[in-house]
């Protein structure tokens, strides 16, 4: 008996357990242009925001070189600010709430959107300078 209390404590714990260490995108390239648009600044932010937008943030213009973007799901907020370059950029988190973030660890959620925000800006940006 005490050995299947005890399993289904572990399995009650496991399954709460949602804390993941936090994924960090840092200084991610930008491929050069093939063919069509001029890379620029302006093109790059044009692209950040589309990406954003697409994966369901919403960005703000901050200033040349930095976007910010929020993510409200459930009870789940997210800001986070996307620094770039004509050649890079990064995610970096600002703050949250609901997600019980320890300085390490985060709600598995957070890397799920940040991932889909990564991929959908990288799209964007491939769409502009690789068109063939």
């Amino acid at each position: 008996m005490k050995k299947i209390f005890f399993v289904i404590v572990l399995i009650v714990f496991l399954a709460g357990c949602t804390s993941k260490p936090m994924i960090k995108i840092y200084d991610e390239p930008i491929s050069s242009p093939i063919k069509g648009e001029q890379k620029s600044f302006e093109s790059v932010s044009e692209a950040i925001m589309s990406g954003a937008q697409k994966s369901g943030w919403v960005p703000t213009y901050i200033k040349p070189g930095i976007i910010e973007a929020n993510l409200l799901i459930k009870e789940f907020r997210v800001k986070v600010e996307i620094p770039y370059t004509i050649d890079k950029f990064s995610i970096n988190y600002i703050s949250s709430e609901n997600l019980d973030y320890d300085g390490k660890t985060i709600h598995r959620n957070y890397n799920r959107w940040i991932i889909k925000l990564y991929r959908y800006i990288q799209i964007e940006l491939n769409n502009r300078y690789n068109e063939n």
